[in-house]
């Protein structure tokens, strides 16, 4: 049951990141900064890293549920395909031109293709701390009513 409580929350936040006002669509060269970005940083798979640690978490706490199940479920909201064009926008709409040029300068250099190998793990566990402390605030939001 804790999964699904997770599994609320998740989607509460969800929700409520996504009521951003929208931009107008940034220039072609931003654009294209902002997808080169995407793939220097290893977004995609910092996406499917967090999916994998969600599905885990909630599995491990809800063995009845189907892991296939879920897995379609978050990729339905999560997956790449979904949020790959509101990703680009939303780079190319939060840094200058500039930034984006020196952002992907760092991301070819060789700390950078260090950071970025390492991304899609720090993003699993930060998403385990994440899911760990929103439980135990839920368990306990549970508790005080």
């Amino acid at each position: 049951m804790r999964g699904v409580g997770l599994l609320a929350g998740v989607l509460l936040a969800l929700t409520m990141s996504a009521a951003v006002q929208a931009e107008p669509a940034p220039a072609p060269e931003k654009r294209q900064l902002a997808i080169e970005y995407l793939k220097l940083s290893r977004t995609q798979e910092t996406f499917d890293s967090a999916i994998e640690a969600y599905v885990g978490q909630i599995y491990a706490n809800n063995p009845s549920l189907d892991q296939a199940e879920l897995r379609r479920f978050f990729e339905s909201y999560l997956g790449w395909e979904v949020v790959r064009e509101a990703t680009i926008d939303l780079v190319a709409t939060t840094f200058t031109l500039k930034e984006l040029q020196s952002i992907n300068r760092f991301y070819s250099s060789e700390v950078g293709r260090a950071y970025a190998s390492k991304s899609p793990q720090l993003a699993t566990g930060l998403s385990a701390l994440i899911s760990d402390r929103l439980g135990k605030a839920f368990s306990e939001i549970n508790r005080l009513q």
